[in-house]
């Protein structure tokens, strides 16, 4: 699925930061290897912006804004149960499971 968003960047008609890295990396090593340099990049800044908590903006003159945390005070204070909570706070439902010993 992450190729299929990588070649949708690459077919897109304006001039943005993720077209533009998928065109140098095409020009040097070829389209096979630069759409999965393009999904590499992708998952990297969906990752990010996960843990940061931030909106993506494709714009060189604008720093990412910060969205106002959950109730966590430092992405490395994550555990799975804040993790849970975000996720049913966010509508999804969570079910534990139980591991046999």
């Amino acid at each position: 699925m992450l190729i299929e968003v990588a070649h949708a960047v690459s077919r897109t008609k304006g001039n943005s930061k993720l077209k533009r890295f998928y065109t140098r990396i095409r020009a040097r090593r070829g389209a096979k290897i630069a759409i999965v340099a393009l999904a590499r990049k992708i998952v990297c800044i969906l990752h990010h912006l996960i843990i940061c908590m931030e909106k993506f903006e494709d714009s060189e003159s604008t720093k990412p804004k910060r969205t106002k945390r959950v109730g966590i005070s430092s992405p490395t204070e994550k555990t799975i149960e804040d993790a849970m909570q975000i996720l049913a706070k966010a509508g999804y439902i969570i079910q534990k499971e139980k591991r046999g010993g």
